[in-house]
């Protein structure tokens, strides 16, 4: 079994949750989230305010820094199996 470049695995998955953060943002802020309701079956109170530059650059950053840090601890476990 080879072994995972933790570091390659980090970033890869950290840009995966950033992009994934931003779409989701665009789309709310485009509308589109109730198909995102009806396709999932799922319904929630939202309330969308106004586009902010800085909450979206932070809110992207923060998801990317969350998804590096669990592909880094994903591949630790599976490099250790």
């Amino acid at each position: 079994m080879s072994k995972l470049d933790s570091r390659k695995v980090a970033i890869t998955t950290g840009i995966l949750f950033l992009l994934m953060h931003a779409v989701a943002v665009i789309l709310l802020q485009f509308g589109l989230m109730n198909y995102w309701q009806w396709a999932h079956m799922a319904t929630f109170d939202h309330a969308v305010t106004t586009f902010n530059i800085l909450q979206f650059i932070v809110g992207s950053l923060v998801a990317g820094l969350a998804g590096s840090i669990l592909g880094l601890l994903f591949s630790l476990i599976y490099n250790k199996l």
